[in-house]
């Protein structure tokens, strides 16, 4: 492993870190945040380690989809779970009365842990 994809995978680990701090603490906004970034961090470190570096979510979204899909059944539950934090931060994020379903919440937190473990055995 390289020491960019190191560092996002840190980096991933302290936003799940953060995500399941505030699940607990009933702050759903931000814990929604912070576990779809977990997962979006831990997405740059496995890009990172085949030396790519997507630039926006969107084209981070884009080389999942491309390179990784078909390669890896284990991932490919995980790009679901991305997509659907994703889906998620957005609603939370940019809708002033956004509804979280904490059991749903505690769901993708707990993807998102998994999914950082997997890169790391990937990489």
């Amino acid at each position: 492993m390289n020491d960019e994809a190191e560092a996002w995978l840190a980096k991933a680990e302290r936003a799940h870190d953060t995500a399941e701090f505030l699940l607990s603490s009933r702050r759903f906004e931000g814990a929604c945040n912070r576990t779809y970034y977990a997962m979006y961090y831990a997405a740059l470190g496995l890009l990172a380690a085949e030396g790519l570096r997507p630039g926006s979510h969107q084209r981070t979204w884009a080389l999942l989809e491309r390179r990784w899909r078909d390669r890896s059944l284990a991932l490919a539950a995980y790009l679901s779970a991305y997509d659907a934090a994703r889906a998620r931060r957005r609603q939370a994020d940019y809708e002033p009365a956004a509804e979280l379903d904490e059991v749903a919440l505690a769901g993708a937190l707990r993807a998102a842990g998994a999914m950082i473990a997997r890169v790391r055995r990937l990489i």
